[in-house]
């Protein structure tokens, strides 16, 4: 998580200097660092439910989150995407259960949602 912010951290610092360059040329002052830092971040995540995303922030934040068969196939991808220590495992234990309850059919239909991820395949392997 912290590395995706660095990164849109930099790229602002890069388009910025980029304005910057293009400022001096013209002949205006810049925009100093301090103004491009006090402005709020948007990093978009795109793929991520919003409640999956929230929950996500939620594990973080806390701790811990309620999973069920809805959200899942979301939490384990985000975990993996974002390296988010523990949450990948405790995912897979609910679905070992989820399997062993013959409850599997909303965790194969969330996780076909996130075919475009790798840890997906992982999780639709187990059901």
């Amino acid at each position: 998580m912290f590395e995706l912010i660095q990164k849109h951290i930099q790229l602002r610092i890069s388009e910025q200097s980029k304005v910057t360059k293009t400022k001096k040329v013209k002949g205006k002052s810049s925009v100093g660092l301090s103004h491009l830092l006090s402005e709020k971040l948007k990093i978009p995540i795109t793929n991520f439910d919003a409640e999956v995303f929230r929950l996500l922030v939620e594990f973080i934040h806390c701790g811990e989150v309620n999973i069920n068969e809805d959200t899942v196939a979301g939490l384990f991808c985000g975990a993996s995407q974002f390296e988010v220590p523990e949450l990948p495992g405790a995912c897979l234990d609910f679905v070992e259960r989820c399997v062993k309850l013959r409850r599997t059919e909303n965790i194969r239909f969330h996780a076909g949602c996130f075919k475009f991820h790798a840890a997906a395949k992982t999780l639709v392997d187990k059901v």
